[in-house]
């Protein structure tokens, strides 16, 4: 009975030493578990701070490059700088016709001009942690005129006589008297605020007329798209079907001359 006892006692030790070692193992296991998944959430939660820094960077450029783009049209500076949201930005022009800039580098900063082909804005945006990110944006200058279908005005003082056969743009004369003799066409809007406005030999406006002084046509088929304004009276001859697109407004006489078979037709 004796000698059972033991044999019962020294398997209960054997099982306690076994069960001892996979509660040891299975501790080590967890631990290394435990362990990868900590690193695991301690690089994500990094990782994350450093891409909302850099996002908030980001954003920050955008903002100080749309500030500078929104002021371009009336430039009086070419450095903004912000502070919620913190920025830095300049911009750069390029007179070199034909090559598209894609940084700044190498360019000169300052207002574009009319011969400015390309603007190159450079922002750089700072967020948390002292994080930074740097943008250079690239925008086509084109210089455009508002309410000038020509795109050109040009400006006289004195007469003006038309001596070539096609001139393109808005024309203002601010004293004298405008002349066609020369069945030249202006394709633009005609302003005499200081004269008359005399045709002769088939000339042709593409545009509106504006005249302080009187409106004649002394010869054959004046030719108007757009319409007549004038303080002052309006005498246009109907020889070669003499046209006004438009309408005629004026303080004086509108009087339409028949001097051959064809009559002058008056759209407004």
């Amino acid at each position: 009975m004796l000698v059972i006892d033991r044999l019962f006692m020294r398997v209960r030790r054997e099982d306690d030493g076994a069960v001892l070692v996979t509660v040891v193992v299975v501790m080590l296991v967890g631990f290394i578990v435990a362990s990868i998944i900590a690193a695991s959430v301690l690089f994500t939660i990094r990782a994350n701070a450093t891409n909302k820094g850099q996002t908030q960077a980001f954003i920050a450029a955008e903002s100080g490059r749309d500030v500078a783009v929104a002021s371009m049209s009336a430039c009086s500076t070419t450095h903004f700088t912000g502070t919620d949201p913190t920025y830095d930005t300049r911009v750069y022009f390029s007179d070199i016709d034909g090559v598209q800039p894609t940084t700044s580098n190498g360019l000169t900063e300052g207002c574009p001009t009319s011969a400015t082909d390309y603007i190159v804005v450079k922002s750089t945006g700072t967020g948390p942690h002292n994080s930074t990110v740097t943008i250079d944006s690239v925008y086509p200058w084109q210089v455009t005129y508002s309410q000038q279908p020509g795109g050109v005005v040009t400006y006289f003082s004195g007469g003006f006589t038309a001596g070539v056969s096609h001139y393109t743009g808005d024309l203002v004369l601010r004293d004298g008297t405008y002349r066609c003799n020369n069945s030249a066409t202006l394709t633009g809007d005609l302003y005499v605020l200081s004269g008359d406005v005399e045709f002769s030999t088939t000339c042709r406006v593409e545009g509106d007329i504006w005249a302080s002084g009187h409106v004649t046509n002394g010869s054959q088929a004046a030719t108007v798209t757009g319409s007549i304004t004038t303080n002052s009276y309006v005498t246009l001859s109907s020889n070669g079907a003499t046209s006004v697109g438009k309408d005629i407004n004026a303080v004086g006489v509108v009087h339409l001359d028949n001097q051959g078979n064809d009559h002058a037709t008056v759209g407004g």
